[in-house]
């Protein structure tokens, strides 16, 4: 049984993991870019500083998704639990990577307007969508992980296990028959674990 602090800690970090993802997707400046419709590089270089706002709140609430899990699941029973959370610190990884990338290399292709400037952002984009395409494989399938093991352990109710498992299947279809999937789908069930852990940090 986790101490209540060590859940109430989780809570605050899944939470801050889903508002600033939230707050990151749906930043209307950047529907054209997420929908495919528009021209990347005008939108960044007009706005290039709220860019980097919103590739450092997906950095954010990847690594504050990591903390919280961990704090949830190191000590959970289940052989699933400690590879679940290696699997999605690596995940955790590639995704920073990609925002780093995305910080960086896109702004400065999109304030430089060098007739070269178009190939280096097809190689960037085409690096940026490998390492999120694996990433966000790698996040599903941690996520399965971790909602079997609420399940086996029974440590923060069943319905969320299954809230998980269900988000994961859900979403790696959506990844195979489309072959990608926004950062807010693959995250969806931190909210639900943020309410869960709350939930168990408050009854424990």
């Amino acid at each position: 049984m986790h101490e209540r602090w060590i859940l109430a800690v989780a809570a605050v970090s899944c939470s801050i993991g889903a508002v600033t993802i939230w707050t990151a997707a749906l930043m209307p400046q950047f529907f054209p870019i997420w929908s495919g419709s528009g021209n990347q590089l005008e939108i960044v270089r007009r706005h290039a500083t709220l860019w980097r706002v919103n590739t450092a709140l997906f950095t954010t609430s990847a690594v504050a998704v990591l903390i919280g899990c961990a704090l949830v699941f190191t000590s959970a029973t289940g052989p699933l639990a400690i590879p679940s959370l290696l699997v999605l610190t690596v995940a955790t990884a590639l995704w920073v990577a990609n925002n780093a990338m995305r910080m960086s290399a896109v702004v400065d292709i999109a304030t430089d307007r060098t007739p070269t400037s178009h190939g280096w952002l097809m190689l960037t984009e085409s690096w940026t969508s490998a390492l999120w395409l694996i990433a966000s494989a790698l996040v599903l399938l941690a996520f399965a992980g971790l909602g079997w093991t609420t399940l086996s352990s029974g440590a923060l109710g069943a319905w969320i296990g299954w809230v998980m498992i269900a988000s994961a299947v859900l979403s790696l279809g959506f990844l195979v028959l489309l072959r990608d999937v926004p950062p807010v789908v693959a995250y969806l069930p931190v909210l639900p674990l943020a309410i869960a852990t709350g939930i168990a940090a408050v009854t424990t």
